[in-house]
């Protein structure tokens, strides 16, 4: 890792934020914000950024290459084939709807990259090796997630305080099933597709950008029961070994 420590992975993290909160800003007068053009515009420029912060200050090697087996993936990714059918299905029951689709795309792909590169590629793998002891794996899991929730919560000043705290909460969950998610597969591409998939959904249903209006509280419980225990299964104590594997770190 480049300029080393916890200081790179937490200048990275900020830098980043600093990058999404003010280019939520631009064009607030002029340009619809819900437009998909200018959301997929924003997406890209925070993907150059990330992916610059990471190869000229981070250095961290985000895994796209996967050994691991197409069976051992297939069903790691059963969730992901749930969110697949079930997008499937609310665009074909949804007919009437088909304006949503380029803006859940737009959101879709471009969250499910930015973040994922950044979080999942280059935050949870640099805490990773920075990491140590039994709990090594938990550490940096529960870190980077707690950091990608802290990021979901930038609509605080525009927003009321609940739904800001479940929408951070909400996104810290599903962190944790993303981040087991990668360390299991080795792939960024399968995080990415679940995210992406799991903001298209949510997008296309409401039909805005903005889905704090469908936070519920209760929601969290069923959540964390589902998206937490599979990360819990996937990053069982039996696993470790090959989340660990010297191989995944040269």
């Amino acid at each position: 890792m480049k300029k080393g420590a916890w200081g790179s992975i937490f200048v990275t993290w900020i830098v980043a934020l600093i990058a999404v909160i003010l280019l939520s800003l631009v064009g607030g007068s002029s340009i619809r914000p819900t437009s998909w053009m200018v959301i997929l515009i924003r997406e890209l420029i925070l993907i150059a950024i990330a992916y610059c912060l990471n190869k000229n200050w981070v250095g961290e090697k985000v895994l796209f290459d996967s050994t691991v087996s197409i069976k051992t993936v297939f069903v790691l990714n059963i969730p992901t084939w749930f969110l697949l059918i079930s997008a499937i299905s609310n665009v074909v029951a949804g007919s009437g709807h088909i304006d949503r689709i380029p803006l859940a795309l737009a959101v879709g792909i471009g969250a499910g990259v930015f973040e994922e590169y950044l979080f999942r590629g280059v935050i949870l793998r640099g805490i990773l090796k920075l990491s140590s002891g039994p709990h090594q794996v938990w550490n940096a899991v529960l870190i980077s997630s707690f950091m990608f929730g802290v990021s979901h919560m930038v609509n605080i000043g525009h927003q009321a305080l609940e739904p800001t705290v479940v929408q951070g909460a909400s996104a810290m969950i599903l962190g944790l099933f993303l981040a087991a998610l990668y360390l299991r597969t080795k792939n960024i591409i399968w995080p990415m597709l679940f995210h992406g998939l799991n903001d298209f959904g949510a997008v296309y249903v409401i039909g805005s950008a903005s889905c704090t209006s469908n936070l519920d509280p209760t929601r969290l419980i069923g959540e964390f029961i589902v998206l937490g225990g599979l990360a819990i299964i996937f990053l069982r104590k039996s696993q470790r070994s090959k989340i660990l594997d010297p191989d995944y770190f040269h």
